[in-house]
């Protein structure tokens, strides 16, 4: 991110809305059949975020920012967050250090702060 000569943000990476006040869905992020955290989205308003799971400590927030990145890709190519989710579910995705979305583990949560507790 840069700014320009009046202080205004510029080459901003395109981002979904990072909350909801509303249902979302999500799926726990694994690696080696540990969770890491989840991700998290809500079509009706074009929000997804990632949350990493207290327990695993720096390695969840740095895989988080991986997953962030794969988001706002998906975001620049004007994908609706449905979209974008079904494309990280696929085979080779994201790097194997990143983890995978477990199909498994898709479920509703009344807001986000609710996928927030692990």
């Amino acid at each position: 991110m840069s700014a320009d000569l009046f202080g205004t943000f510029t080459n901003v990476r395109p981002r979904y809305a990072r909350d909801s006040s509303g249902h979302v869905t999500a799926y726990d992020v694994e690696r080696d059949g540990v969770v890491l955290g989840r991700l998290w989205w809500d079509s009706t308003v074009d929000a997804a975020s990632y949350v990493p799971s207290p327990s695993q400590g720096d390695i969840a927030m740095n895989v988080g920012m991986g997953w962030m990145r794969r988001l706002s890709d998906a975001k620049a190519r004007g994908l609706p967050v449905q979209e974008a989710v079904a494309e990280l579910l696929l085979p080779g995705a994201v790097p194997k250090h990143f983890g995978a979305l477990a199909p498994g583990s898709r479920r509703e949560f009344t807001s986000p702060d609710e996928v927030r507790i692990f």
